[in-house]
């Protein structure tokens, strides 16, 4: 469903929003960010990648590739397809970061429900526009016109969906043109989970510093909510990862301050225990509080963890980087090779750049190899209380298996690629047999044909990692 507001500030920007009732399926035109509205439009960064690889290749469809006028309304679908990779990319901070919702409609105090009515999505009110300043789009932040879920990245599928779109557009020069504006932010995106968020990764001096500071250990981390991973609500990796977190809560007699709706409640990938999902605002909860407090702090990423002691390296976001750096050097070897005024290409020493990353991001996969469990296990970074009565946390560079038999962890196939690992038959069949196993430490025991979307059919299906 298209939407497209219109600023005073910028050009048009379009925006897709799965939340839209059927009956106002028809166009939207917004000519006011003030305009009253009965409903609030979210645009979910995932869904809204893969209505633009759809669009490209039904507008590459359309036209004749022996007889291709840029210029045609026949064009329009792969014209919106790029729109929606402006409008996405339109939300990304300044850092780089990439909200995984956005509110691309003027918010105000009459949208500070939860809860999108009617749905399981989270609205604008959730999040309170909590985001910390240098993760807020630069043009917005005077006169913000776009709310999005603060520091709730979104899983970086955009750089392989921007390279799928092209290769599924009849590839005209304004084709090439919408690439290349995608690039030079999913560039800082990239640099952003790279630089920022998993710089603990494969860091080699990672303890203390010559004082003796435990607090000098930077952690290996993708995920700092259950929300920036694409695992389901309702997969019981949750029951078992933010195990920590309802212990804390339960410390700390927590309970949500709003009454969870019917709709939350009742939507398919609602956790089967409710507490999991209660940990999951707490952790919402927690993030806003630190984020009021730090809106100028530079250091924000160490500071939250500090406050909020979860944080995972998640199987599937590790496969989708790995995937997206191989598909951002292609795009960047795409435009490097051509010479169209007014794109913007990528020097040799930047496709080099991109293709370190590359190399990085696929050693990273490969590291949640158990060969104990011979499969891609999630990592859970371990946390201790500090000493002090600040009631903060220090994160360690230590991270702990989560070994629960779930079949998101399939998901590292769909990051080898180029990078494929050289014993990727071993890992193949070991992957392949574990989704048909009845028994065992990492059956799912679903029955005879035992291929969920989840995993764990049973109580047995949950392992303590601890055992």
């Amino acid at each position: 469903r298209r939407i497209t507001h219109q600023s005073t500030k910028r050009t048009s920007r379009t925006f897709i929003s799965p939340c839209l009732p059927s009956s106002t399926a028809e166009h939207y035109e917004v000519v006011s960010s003030t305009e009253s509205l009965n409903f609030l439009p979210l645009q979910e960064t995932t869904s809204a990648l893969l209505a633009a690889r759809a669009l490209s290749k039904t507008g590459g469809a359309d036209l004749d590739v022996n007889n291709v006028d840029t210029n045609s309304t026949t064009n329009d679908f792969s014209a919106f397809a790029w729109d929606i990779f402006d409008t996405i990319l339109a939300s990304a901070g300044g850092n780089g970061h990439i909200p995984r919702y956005a509110y691309p409609f003027h918010w105000n105090s009459s949208h500070n429900n939860n809860f999108i009515s009617g749905t399981a999505y989270p609205s604008a009110g959730m999040f309170d526009d909590t985001t910390p300043i240098e993760y807020m789009p630069v043009e917005t932040r005077d006169a913000p016109v776009i709310f999005a879920s603060g520091r709730i990245s979104s899983p970086p599928f955009h750089a392989t969906m921007a390279l799928h779109s092209f290769y599924l557009s009849n590839q005209t020069d304004a084709d090439l043109l919408g690439l290349s504006r995608t690039y030079g932010r999913l560039e800082r995106y990239h640099r952003f989970l790279h630089d920022d968020v998993m710089r603990g990764c494969e860091l080699e001096d990672n303890g203390p510093g010559d004082d003796g500071n435990e607090h000098e250990a930077v952690p290996c981390y993708n995920v700092i909510h259950p929300w920036e991973s694409d695992i389901e609500q309702s997969s019981p990796l949750w029951e078992v990862a933010l195990q920590p977190i309802i212990e804390q809560m339960d410390s700390l007699n927590w309970s949500p301050s709003f009454q969870i709706p019917t709709e939350v409640i009742k939507s398919y990938d609602f956790p089967r225990k409710e507490r999991v999902y209660d940990a999951m605002l707490y952790l919402l909860e927690c993030q806003k509080n630190a984020t009021l407090t730090t809106l100028a702090r530079k250091d924000f990423e160490t500071y939250l963890l500090e406050r909020c002691p979860f944080a995972m390296l998640d199987v599937g976001n590790a496969a989708a980087l790995a995937r997206a750096d191989q598909d951002l050097l292609s795009i960047g070897e795409i435009l490097y090779a051509e010479d169209i005024p007014r794109m913007k290409s990528p020097t040799r020493l930047e496709l080099k750049g991109l293709a370190t990353r590359s190399e990085r991001s696929a050693r990273i996969l490969d590291s949640l190899w158990d060969e104990k469990g011979r499969a891609h296990l999630p990592r859970a970074v371990k946390f201790r209380k500090s000493a002090g009565s600040n009631g903060t946390f220090i994160p360690a560079n230590e991270t702990v298996p989560l070994v629960v038999p779930v079949s998101s962890r399939v998901l590292a196939v769909w990051g080898w690629g180029d990078s494929t690992p050289k014993d990727i038959d071993q890992k193949e069949t070991a992957l392949a047999f574990q989704l048909q196993e009845s028994e065992g430490r990492s059956a799912f025991h679903c029955g005879e044909y035992p291929i969920p979307s989840i995993g764990g059919c049973s109580d047995r299906a949950i392992i303590d990692p601890t055992a």
